[in-house]
């Protein structure tokens, strides 16, 4: 059966095997829709992350389904999830996982030059969104030069869904 959610989580589970036995999940089911705003909220330790990587695609599950846009994403293949990451996720991390040889535009426009957007175009699509979060005279500066807050908001551009799942093609 093909989920019409976007994101539908069926009866996930997470074991992680250390010196202990650790149950991240057990046997969730979460369906989101589009236009859906979710919020995963907890303490330390209580494994916000991990349905986020499996989402992700970044971890699998250890029992369950993850489908993304109808997709099963445990049966892509390394390329086919490495697309769907590139095209259809957008990640924010925490410590802003910017890369320090690229400037701030650099950074915000590195998934559409990954699509294969050309030069012209990626710039004039990530100027107007570096202008959005009051950016713009930072374009040139690399994530060193940017306080903590500039930095997350270029992290943030980066992972936008208007910059990495748009429908428009190069």
């Amino acid at each position: 059966m093909v989920s019409s959610y976007l994101i539908d989580i069926a009866r996930v589970s997470k074991h992680f095997q250390g010196k202990r036995a650790i149950t991240a999940l057990d046997s969730v089911t979460l369906r989101i829709d589009r236009g859906d705003m979710v919020s995963i909220v907890g303490p330390s330790g209580s494994s916000k992350s991990t349905p986020l990587n499996l989402i992700g695609g970044v971890d699998q599950p250890s029992a369950g389904e993850i489908r993304i846009d109808g997709r099963a994403i445990g049966l892509l293949s390394d390329d086919d999830l490495t697309r769907l990451r590139r095209d259809r996720i957008g990640f924010i991390f925490q410590f802003f996982n910017l890369l320090p040889s690229l400037n701030c535009i650099e950074n915000v426009s590195l998934p559409l030059h990954l699509k294969g957007w050309p030069r012209k175009k990626v710039r004039d699509r990530a100027r107007p969104l570096l202008e959005m979060v009051q950016l713009s005279h930072r374009m040139e500066h690399l994530p060193d030069e940017l306080s903590a807050g500039e930095r997350q908001r270029c992290a943030a551009d980066r992972g936008t869904r208007r910059n990495v799942c748009g429908d428009e093609r190069p």
